[in-house]
């Protein structure tokens, strides 16, 4: 059930509104998820680790359930909406999508790195699919790249030996490889990732 906050509806004069604390809230519950696990965080912590009361945060969501709930659907359904965005913009060449592409997911791990490596965790461990449904975004995510690189084979942009699965499938696994060196062992990156780098790497062994 959505919330009145939710669905932005006039709050009740009794309500325990807060300016700013639902994300606050969500801020303290995705460091506590990290750190402890979803199910060894209680709403007590997070509402101590926000200085609110318990009614503050049920007011937002009604239990720890639709709190992560939110957080997971309001971090993986935007970030594939700005993923089909780019692949469709028709001011980009394949190779600037590519770049644009990778980009998106690098500002993510530096933006929110304990976010990410909240989702990680969760997204691998299956237990989570009736909250969300990975795989189907990982499927839905791959197929929206293979047909950008499906389009680059028809422009001659790309060689043809390989299917464009295949170049997506590892394209994606590039990307993902450099957010986790990102967030879980920086110390050993030589610099920052660079989307000129990676493109060109993935180029020269891809180019037609």
């Amino acid at each position: 059930m959505t919330t009145l906050a939710q669905k932005g509806l006039p709050l009740p004069a009794s309500a325990p509104f807060e300016e700013g604390k639902r994300e606050q809230i969500v801020s303290q519950a995705i460091r506590l998820f990290c750190e402890k696990g979803y199910e060894a965080t209680s709403v007590r912590e997070i509402v101590e680790a926000v200085g609110v009361s318990k009614p503050v945060l049920y007011y937002y969501f009604q239990n720890k359930h639709e709190l992560f709930r939110y957080i997971v659907e309001n971090s993986m359904n935007p970030f594939y909406e700005t993923v089909l965005e780019t692949c469709r913009r028709s001011d980009l060449d394949f190779w600037e999508k590519l770049k644009a592409l990778f980009e998106l997911h690098i500002e993510a791990a530096q933006e929110e790195p304990e976010l990410v490596r909240f989702l990680h965790a969760i997204a691998f461990s299956n237990l989570y699919r009736e909250t969300f449904d990975f795989q189907a975004y990982w499927v839905k995510t791959l197929q929206t790249l293979v047909e950008v690189f499906q389009e680059a084979q028809v422009e001659g942009a790309l060689r043809k030996d390989r299917t464009a699965l295949f170049f997506a499938r590892n394209y994606m696994g590039l990307a993902y490889s450099e957010i986790r060196s990102l967030v879980y062992s920086p110390e050993l990156l030589e610099k920052e990732p660079s989307s000129e780098e990676v493109v060109d790497f993935f180029r020269k062994g891809a180019q037609a």
